[in-house]
């Protein structure tokens, strides 16, 4: 009981979710619940699902549409904040912790993902172009590898972060359903070395990159050049 009271404290979990997290300890006559039990993680207890990536001695991860949130840049942040109804500023500040601590444990980090994610501008082209810049950086020293379209292959898998965290085993981590597994790898291990496999080498990806870094800063140029009538300020526009 005294460990789940410090790993609730550790990662600042609310009031709601440490009462249900005591509950189901007192309830099971099982192991260790987390061997057994999924948490499941609302918008305002995000800080509980970086905290478990940014403890972690290894995150492996795969996204099919949105840069994963320990790669993200604050403008990159605060967008996909805006949209899910999240407190931006709060949104930036927990993120950005996340990745120091990642960055100070030196958290191992490899990641794959759909060149659907490097494609999409979300934020518009100035906000994309910095993030595309972010990745880069990781894909420069091979750690990080695109699926690119041409490839052939059709990702079937929805996100997942593999993470391997001290004195929990392996930790499922699934973005979209805001849900944390433990207690097993799930077979995801696989599915991972698969997309990592299919996905593009190093140059290869960093092609892809720059050319979706070229694609949106001759967006942005373009965009600056409109005459500031209504319907003008935006490629496309009418």
């Amino acid at each position: 009981m005294s460990l789940l009271g410090k790993l609730c404290q550790l990662y600042d979990a609310s009031s709601s979710v440490r009462g249900e997290l005591f509950a189901l300890w007192q309830d099971s006559d099982l192991p260790p619940w987390w061997e057994h039990q999924n948490l499941r993680v609302s918008a305002e207890d995000e800080r509980t699902a970086l905290g478990v990536r940014a403890d972690a001695q290894r995150v492996h991860g795969w996204a099919e549409a949105l840069v994963p949130e320990l790669l993200r840049t604050a403008d990159y942040t605060r967008v996909i904040a805006d949209a899910m109804g999240v407190e931006p500023q709060m949104a930036v500040a927990v993120c950005s912790a996340a990745q120091r601590r990642a960055r100070q444990r030196g958290v191992e980090q490899r990641y794959v993902v759909d060149e659907t994610v490097i494609r999409r501008p979300v934020g518009g082209p100035q906000v994309m172009a910095d993030q595309i810049s972010v990745l880069r950086g990781l894909a420069a020293q091979g750690r990080l590898r695109v699926l690119a379209w041409e490839s052939g292959h059709y990702p079937l898998d929805s996100a997942f972060e593999l993470c391997s965290v001290p004195g929990l085993d392996t930790v499922l981590y699934h973005p979209r359903a805001r849900t944390i597994h433990t207690g097993g790898a799930f077979g995801h291990h696989d599915v991972f070395i698969r997309l990592w496999g299919q996905a593009e080498e190093e140059s290869a990806t960093l092609a892809l990159l720059d050319d979706a870094h070229t694609r949106l800063s001759a967006t942005t140029t373009a965009t600056l050049r409109l005459p500031g009538r209504p319907g003008l300020d935006r490629p496309g526009g009418a």
